[in-house]
């Protein structure tokens, strides 16, 4: 997400008490065009602490509620202690809630590289209104966008009234 962009200057990113994470793109090599399906997001964009010509923000918009309303989903490093955590601003007029979703699962790539891109990243609604966990075989309905962080992909749940999510990678 660009730091000039509508919702991001709309939010006065960033929020109290964290620190903005920002993406750079990075050269990556392919022998041929066939190894392309081995490139990951984490191969193309690595994250840095301080802003830079041409950097994104670490996140994405979404409509995770289902209210037509944009949300932003931003990793974040929180004032406290230093760690990286992936954040929702929920659009609310006149202003923002700001909900924490706890750590990020990913043992094997962000735990061991902190420049290695986690996520959050945003996809539609799926039609059918179900999210599926191929890797637990859990089953959750959403009434939103769903946002992905690690392996753990998260959706709003409204009759708990927050952020629920399943092991879907790892």
């Amino acid at each position: 997400m660009p730091p000039g962009s509508p919702a991001a200057a709309s939010a006065r990113l960033p929020p109290a008490g964290y620190r903005l994470l920002y993406l750079v793109a990075q050269p990556v090599s392919v022998p041929s065009a066939a190894d392309c399906v081995f490139v990951y997001t984490g191969d193309v964009f690595r994250m840095v602490d301080r802003p830079a010509p041409a950097a994104l923000l670490a996140g994405c918009l979404g409509d995770f509620r289902g209210d037509g309303r944009e949300d932003l989903a931003l990793l974040l490093t929180r004032e406290r202690d230093g760690a990286a955590v992936p954040v929702v601003l929920r659009a609310r007029p006149p202003g923002w809630d700001v909900i924490e979703l706890g750590e990020v699962t990913d043992p094997y790539g962000f735990q061991v590289d902190r420049t290695a891109w986690p996520g959050p990243f945003c996809t539609p609604k799926p039609r059918s209104g179900v999210l599926r966990s191929e890797v637990a075989g859990d089953t959750a309905i959403v009434v939103g966008d769903l946002l992905t962080v690690g392996w753990r992909t998260y959706f709003w749940d409204p009759g708990a009234g927050r952020f629920d999510s399943l092991l879907t990678n790892d």
